[in-house]
């Protein structure tokens, strides 16, 4: 289940993305490395803001199907950055 927890102006939830593990982590300011260290995959989701109002169930089932296929997706865009 998908905890999204008020951050400020933001509704926000962390998940690992078993795929991504490995890659640069790019968490600093205007997207530069932020480590030196591979990242581990882990992420943070922000669900749409309407007027402070929590994640619809529309919003969190979306963001479930993101996390099933999150193989599906890497796969993807490698594929297409590659190409």
């Amino acid at each position: 289940m998908l905890d999204f927890q008020r951050d400020g102006s933001f509704w926000t939830t962390e998940a690992q993305l078993p795929s991504w593990a490995g890659y640069q982590t790019r968490n600093g300011p205007y997207g530069s490395i932020s480590s030196d260290s591979p990242s581990d995959g882990v992420v943070t989701i922000y669900a749409p803001d309407r007027d402070e109002s929590p994640p619809t169930e529309q919003d969190r089932a979306s963001v479930q199907w993101l996390l099933d296929h999150e193989a599906e997706l890497a796969s993807a865009v490698l594929e297409g950055l590659l190409a």
